[in-house]
């Protein structure tokens, strides 16, 4: 990887959640963006030519399970280094690994493992913290996730998950409609955890009473919970409603209807939606048999399903979901690279240093030519993917 300690990327059409520039330069230094904008100059830089190319915030991934043959539930150090180098090449400058609901002694190996990303770096993406989906969901629409693991919220659990993760547990999925669910909601986002709820029952009430009670997110929208139906809007019609929440989006055209996909977008807006891949290992490989947390999965023209045909995940890129946007929905670039940067960062509280172009952010940039296709894909002031070069 290119470890000087400037990079200039020079004569890129800069484009951000709050609009586009015609032609800029960005100086990256010490891995933090330090000057943009003009003709900028640096004797000791190395130059990336970006000309005629798209340079936007590097992509942030907030609900990832694996991919390259790999996922988190493997519980290694190299699953997640596999994880944020595959996933450089679709964007993806940062990420959550993403637990499947599993035995407590896979949680704790899942969140070492991530911690490892961590504290020690993976080469590729980098890794923000842990996203647990689960295990306290609703059994109805636990979807691919293991029936035998599902159980009751259980903050004792949590701690031990909690200090296991040194505190970066950045997102829990839990159904809101279960035993105990609301006081864990308001226990666990007073200990700084971002709460989402998915695979989920939930009513339309139920689900308003849990964003009252500190809610800010909500998983793969419209899949995994109770749908919309004109005598009760369930989950999905409250994630839409509510605007104070976050929802996240699977933008492949396969698990919503491309027309769903406009629906949620013209209702809930640019700022309201989080796109996500929920990708498994089997992203970035070839179709065949793959895995979901030590489960069966079937992965047929890149789409995943377990024995019985339910959606499992995805072989998605971040760089794909964001054409998608563009070519399904007919959204703007501009809004469509929102949804890919500064809405998760603001998500997870962490828009100061990601997910924008300005001086003192973080050095997260990708590089997309006339196609969107990526370019190139710059971590903290470190070129982690070149399409010429691949994997640096």
């Amino acid at each position: 990887m290119i470890s000087s300690d400037s990079i200039l990327i020079k004569g890129g059409k800069l484009i951000w959640p709050e609009g586009a520039e015609e032609r800029g330069d960005i100086l990256i230094n010490k891995g933090i963006i330090a000057d943009l904008g003009g003709d900028i100059e640096s004797l000791h830089a190395e130059v990336i030519d970006a000309q005629g190319m798209w340079v936007a915030p590097g992509f942030i991934d907030l609900h990832v399970h694996g991919g390259g043959g790999l996922e988190v539930m493997d519980g290694s150090y190299e699953a997640i280094c596999t994880m944020a180098k595959v996933h450089s090449k679709g964007g993806t400058t940062a990420f959550l690994p993403s637990a499947a609901t599993a035995s407590h002694d896979e949680f704790i190996a899942a969140i070492d493992a991530t911690l490892q990303g961590m504290e020690k770096g993976t080469g590729g993406a980098q890794v923000l913290g842990i996203n647990l989906e689960g295990p306290y969901l609703n059994p109805k629409k636990r979807g691919a996730q293991r029936a035998e693991d599902v159980r009751v919220p259980d903050i004792h659990e949590f701690e031990e998950f909690w200090e296991a993760s040194k505190g970066t547990i950045k997102l829990i999925t839990v159904a809101p409609e279960v035993e105990g669910a609301i006081d864990f909601i308001k226990m666990v986002r007073s200990m700084g955890v971002r709460i989402s709820v998915g695979h989920s029952d939930a009513t339309f009430e139920e689900a308003i009473n849990s964003f009252e009670a500190g809610v800010s997110h909500v998983t793969h929208t419209f899949n995994g919970m109770s749908g919309l139906h004109h005598r009760e809007p369930g989950l999905a019609g409250a994630a839409l409603l509510h605007p104070s929440v976050m929802a996240e989006l699977i933008a492949d055209g396969v698990h919503i209807h491309p027309k769903m996909m406009e629906l949620f977008f013209k209702v809930k807006g640019r700022e309201g939606i989080c796109l996500v891949t929920d990708a498994i290992s089997g992203m970035g490989l070839p179709d065949g048999i793959h895995t979901l947390a030590g489960e069966r999965v079937i992965v047929d023209e890149g789409v995943c399903r377990i024995e019985d045909g339910t959606l499992a995940g995805s072989t998605l890129t971040m760089s794909k979901a964001v054409k998608n946007m563009i070519r399904l929905v007919g959204v703007s670039l501009q809004d469509a690279i929102r949804m890919a940067t500064l809405n998760p960062a603001m998500a997870i509280g962490i828009e100061a240093q990601k997910g924008d172009l300005k001086p003192g952010m973080d050095g997260d940039i990708v590089i997309l030519d006339e196609n969107l296709d990526v370019v190139f894909t710059i971590a903290r002031g470190e070129v982690i993917y070149s399409k010429s070069k691949g994997f640096e």
